[in-house]
């Protein structure tokens, strides 16, 4: 006899599943982004910036983010999970959009960014950051429109 009688209820994950997926896989892309990126010197022109312990531990308070992100999808009880889903998946769309902009253009060309910008999208010396920026960004969004979305009445409703 057969036991594995899946039905679809049973098969498919529940929401604080795909959200800490989803979490994971945005991480993954800006490790991965970040180890390309130190294979491609051009796109790491830092003679002109100091980095200092501030600078860092400011990243590395960001990074940890989406990091608590796969843990706290998973136990925070839904009103929190859902705010916080929302509000860290912004804020990460809103520093991985300002990054591919400010950090490729700004920091670079100063008054030629509009010109920059243009070349980078049409360059092929950082196309796997715009690559690497456009899904992040896609994840971060998918992320909050999932908890945005996502209703108490059908915490335990599977899509």
């Amino acid at each position: 006899m057969n036991n594995n009688n899946n039905t679809l209820s049973e098969s498919v994950l529940s929401t604080k599943q795909k959200l800490s997926f989803l979490w994971i896989f945005a991480i993954a892309n800006y490790i991965f982004c970040d180890f390309f990126t130190l294979f491609n010197p051009e796109s790491l022109n830092w003679e002109n910036i100091e980095l200092k312990q501030s600078f860092l531990l400011s990243f590395a308070i960001i990074m940890q983010l989406p990091i608590m992100m796969i843990l706290l999808s998973l136990f925070l009880p839904y009103k929190s999970n859902r705010i916080a889903n929302i509000t860290i998946g912004l804020l990460m769309t809103i520093h991985i959009g300002l990054l591919m902009t400010i950090f490729l253009g700004l920091t670079q060309f100063g008054e030629k960014f509009l010109q920059y910008i243009f070349l980078t999208l049409f360059g092929a010396n950082t196309l796997h950051y715009i690559f690497f920026s456009i899904i992040e960004i896609a994840t971060t969004l998918a992320i909050t429109w999932i908890a945005f979305n996502w209703s108490e009445s059908g915490r335990k409703r599977t899509f």
